[in-house]
């Protein structure tokens, strides 16, 4: 499965081969032992949630109004 990570801040983790890891958000298979490792570890974190996005807006009701008979 692949998932969305970024580097965790103040670790300098490298890919397989050795290579430095991108900066900013980039896709790994979190089922590759690889990877796994360094998302156990901590080197990989999600991504922090961004102030727009859907799942952190909270929708506000709408002040109830009096119904006049």
């Amino acid at each position: 499965m692949t998932i969305q990570v970024v580097v965790a801040p103040g670790r300098a983790p490298k890919d397989a081969l050795g290579r430095d890891l991108p900066a900013g958000t980039f896709a790994v298979n979190e089922k590759d032992p690889f990877w796994a490792r360094l998302l156990r570890d901590r080197d990989l974190v999600p991504p922090p949630a961004s102030s727009g996005s859907a799942a952190a807006t909270v929708a506000q009701a709408a002040p109830a109004q009096e119904v006049k008979k």
